[in-house]
């Protein structure tokens, strides 16, 4: 999956406008958008994330980095 589908992909699965969305672009997840994005990272990526690996989840990227095997402190 290219950048470019990745953050095409979380538009979509959290509402975010189309318009200048990239990976430093700061988002704030609720209970549902960290259920959405738990599903996502297992469906798309086969990662196993929990809601406490996305407490501290502050940007598009952030969810790159865990999709890519990387950790968020």
């Amino acid at each position: 999956m290219t950048e470019q589908d990745f953050i095409a992909e979380l538009v979509d699965l959290l509402e975010l406008d189309e318009g200048g969305v990239e990976m430093g672009t700061e988002i704030e997840l609720d209970s549902m958008e960290t259920m959405s994005v738990i599903a996502f990272l297992d469906e798309s990526f086969s990662k196993k994330a929990t809601a406490d690996d996305l407490k501290n989840i502050t940007s598009i990227g952030d969810i790159h980095v865990l999709a890519t095997g990387g950790n968020i402190q």
